[in-house]
């Protein structure tokens, strides 16, 4: 019979794989980015030919669709850069937890940040292909220009918490305990 895992365990053992996840998410928004940049140049190619026949063939969505896909073939590039810029680290910045509840709450709270980072990473991907799809006049019935700038910003927010916190509070006035 085995024992069970703390919720502590369970934390640090499911932050293992979010790592892997995210890359994951970065090699698939490369592969889609390259594919949008190609409809692109499709597109273009196609708008020489075309243009006065295809009424959906514009130049903004030819230049949106290599625009947004170079945004998201270069996305784990633009991320890792922003935490770089903001922290000085390319990973979530480790807070120091200085409450009740020690090592284990802030072994918890790193765990938790890797995954929110997670969260942003495929927010920001979604809302790079909501634009897509909202420039290039194949919107899906519940696409609208405010909720993908939602994700985007939101994403690029969660993205970086550690940073969005003290960037907060600062603005506040006050200061946080990390």
């Amino acid at each position: 019979m085995s024992s069970l895992l703390s919720p502590i365990s369970m934390i640090e053992h499911a932050s293992v794989v979010i790592t892997p996840m995210i890359h994951l998410v970065y090699v698939a928004s490369f592969v889609i980015g390259i594919y949008m940049m190609g409809m692109g140049g499709w597109r273009m190619f196609r708008y020489g030919h075309l243009s006065v026949e295809d009424p959906k063939l514009t130049v903004s969505s030819i230049i949106w669709s290599i625009i947004i896909g170079s945004g998201m073939a270069a996305l784990g590039a633009i991320m890792g850069a922003g935490l770089l810029t903001t922290m000085g680290s390319a990973t979530p910045s480790p807070l120091a937890y200085t409450g009740p509840g020690g090592s284990d709450i802030a072994t918890a709270i790193v765990d938790i940040m890797h995954f929110m980072q997670f969260l942003g990473v495929l927010w920001f991907a979604t809302g790079c292909r909501m634009m897509y799809r909202l420039n290039v006049n194949q919107a899906r019935q519940d696409d609208f220009h405010g909720k993908a700038w939602t994700h985007l910003i939101g994403g690029l927010g969660l993205f970086d918490i550690a940073g969005v916190a003290v960037m907060l509070a600062n603005l506040a006035g006050t200061s946080l305990p990390f």
